[in-house]
């Protein structure tokens, strides 16, 4: 859901899914995509630092640290 920061979205089957962000978080982005469907980009944490992320096709939200 909107929160009035900026959200990676993905666009499938004429529909889009706002992907969220972490837990705290006000922004993400995406910057690619493989063929499983996982989704590679960054999000923002409750403290406001850049994280490195994965969305899997079931839109879970993986932080890489």
């Amino acid at each position: 859901a909107a929160t009035g920061g900026i959200h990676a979205f993905r666009w499938q089957d004429d529909e889009l899914t706002d992907l969220g962000t972490l837990p705290g978080g006000k922004e993400s982005m995406a910057f690619a995509i493989n063929r499983h469907g996982q989704i590679a980009g960054r999000s923002t944490n409750s403290a406001g630092k850049q994280r490195a992320v994965v969305w899997t096709k079931r839109c879970w939200l993986l932080d890489l640290f």
